[in-house]
This record gives C-alpha cells, structure tokens and sequence, in this order.
C-alpha cells in the first residue's frame, strides 16, 4: 500500500519502531529460554506468552491505524513464535521472530524514504 501523506508516513514510522522495539526485546527474552529447565524453563515460558501476548495488542493497534497488512502478518508470525516456544523450538521461533522484525522495518523504511523524498527529514 502506497504512502499518501506526511502524516500516514510518520504514523507508520513511528509504530514501526515502536513494534520493532518491542520485537528486538522479545528476541532477547526468547535467547533467555536457552539453558532453562523445568519450573524456571515453565515460568520463562509463560512471562514470554505474556509479554508476546502484549506486543501483539500494539502490533493490532498498529495494523488498525495504518492499515498496512504487513502487521497482520507480523501478528501471524507472533502466533507462530508462541506455539514453536510452547513446543520446545526456540531456533525455529527466533527465525519467525527475525522474520517479523524484517517486515516491520521495511515498513519503517518506506516511511521513512517517503519523508525524505519529501524533504521533511
């Protein structure tokens, strides 16, 4: 979907980097998972759902307010990460997770060229 104003740049923009954000520290978390066993590896588990849980609240609000598909996308991939942790598959929920980082950031980047084609940054 093409950028049509300043202002639907800089909102997609900003809620790029924000789900970025959020998506650079559930990257961090699920690393955290590594080398945890039983009741550790079991609370681990479940503070990481939450947190997924909450990341995928924003990514919605995003989708809602810009209307880019690419954070529909980006909450499918989130709903994947948080089955493949439930199964044990910390490798394949980190490539899920790269994954979506990637599309969030394209999206950042296109607002961002869109702007400075504009000359407003």
């Amino acid at each position: 979907m093409p950028i049509g104003s300043a202002r639907e740049a800089i909102t997609l923009f900003q809620f790029s980097e924000r789900v970025k954000s959020f998506l650079i520290v559930a990257s961090k978390m699920l690393d955290g998972l590594r080398g945890r066993e039983g009741a550790e590896l079991a609370g681990a588990r479940d503070m990481f759902k939450r947190f997924l849980d909450a990341i995928m609240t924003e990514v919605r609000l995003a989708q809602n307010v810009t209307k880019r598909q690419e954070f529909g996308d980006v909450n499918a991939l989130l709903s994947e990460v948080s089955n493949l942790v439930g199964s044990g598959l910390v490798d394949e929920a980190m490539r899920k997770l790269a994954e979506g980082i990637s599309l969030v950031a394209t999206c950042g980047s296109d607002a961002l060229d869109f702007l400075r084609e504009k000359g407003l940054v």
